[in-house]
């Protein structure tokens, strides 16, 4: 199981294709993505169709009160970051729930999730 749990503002369509590139590979995974409203949802999911990814093998988290509680019930496997801007906080905190995987972006904010995986980064 794959996860993003960033804000549903940064899954844009080439966000989307690179945190759903791990899923396509590897038959019968979920991406689960944190809650969004309804109009989001059916975005995504139809974004996922015209990629040819099953729209049913992308999962929504409902929100808990914080972010530490919703990693801490993440059965994720992977967390996959979203660029050009990345996870900042929460990859931060994904790490303490298991590996983060993501890419050194040209501006801060696509570089912002790197810091904490420093010198290990590449």
């Amino acid at each position: 199981m794959f996860c993003c749990f960033n804000n549903s503002y940064k899954l844009f369509a080439r966000a989307v294709r690179r945190v759903d590139a791990p899923a396509r590979r590897v038959e019968g995974s979920v991406l689960w993505l944190s809650q969004v409203n309804e109009r989001a949802a059916r975005n995504l999911r139809s974004e996922a169709g015209t990629r040819g990814i099953d729209p049913e093998r992308i999962v929504f988290a409902k929100r808990v009160p914080s972010l530490a509680d919703h990693l801490a019930a993440a059965a994720g496997d992977l967390f996959v970051d979203t660029l050009p801007y990345g996870a900042h906080a929460t990859a931060s905190d994904a790490l303490w729930a298991g590996p983060v995987l993501t890419c050194t972006g040209e501006t801060y904010a696509g570089r912002a999730a790197t810091s904490p995986l420093w010198p290990s980064a590449c």
